[in-house]
């Protein structure tokens, strides 16, 4: 059986990973092209992998750094309450079937994809059903990627409280997103 993904750059050299960042539809844009992003659209996304816009400075964001910084936690709290092997993964993949997606998730368990979030205790009730909305797309897309049957997410709120869920992507979601984003690497391309 053939790979699902290319690993195409990995974190550790940033400057590589930002580039090939640009040259793809990744996970993290997918839910601004579909709508459903509060703090991004789709022509921001445009904007900045046409070099049109920079990428914002997040160096002295808190939030940012700070989820960073507790990222391994999360990862391995996750890993003990689901009793699931949980790896950082931090490599850049991209589709061998659809070569404009890709996908850089936080960790992979036993095969499948996972994303690490933080937030305030303002985002609990956002939690309270499982896992927000606006980060569907992006382990959906992530499953794509990789081939996977399913994706995760765990998430430390606040600072005390942790919630982990699964996606199970269906065939609807991934046709949708398969043409929005093919879509919008069309007009990348043919800018």
């Amino acid at each position: 059986m053939s790979a699902a993904f290319e690993i195409v750059a990995t974190q550790a050299d940033e400057s590589a990973w930002q580039e090939a960042r640009r040259s793809l539809v990744t996970a993290s844009d997918v839910s601004a092209i579909l709508g459903l992003n509060q703090w991004r659209s789709a022509l921001e996304v445009w904007a900045r992998k046409m070099g049109r816009m920079d990428d914002p400075d997040m160096s002295g964001n808190e939030p940012v750094y700070f989820g960073r910084l507790l990222e391994p936690i999360v990862i391995g709290e996750f890993g003990r309450r689901t009793g699931r092997k949980a790896e950082p993964t931090n490599v850049l993949k991209r589709s061998v079937a659809y070569p404009w997606l890709g996908a850089t998730e936080d960790f992979d368990t036993e095969g499948e994809p996972g994303e690490s979030k933080t937030g305030s205790s303002y985002a609990l009730s956002d939690w309270s059903e499982g896992m927000p909305g606006h980060y569907r797309p992006q382990l959906v897309t992530q499953c794509i990627v990789t081939g996977s049957a399913r994706g995760w997410t765990a998430a430390l709120l606040g600072g005390q409280r942790f919630v982990y869920d699964s996606v199970v992507p269906t065939d609807k979601e991934r046709a949708a997103i398969l043409e929005a984003t093919e879509a919008f690497a069309r007009c990348l391309r043919d800018d």
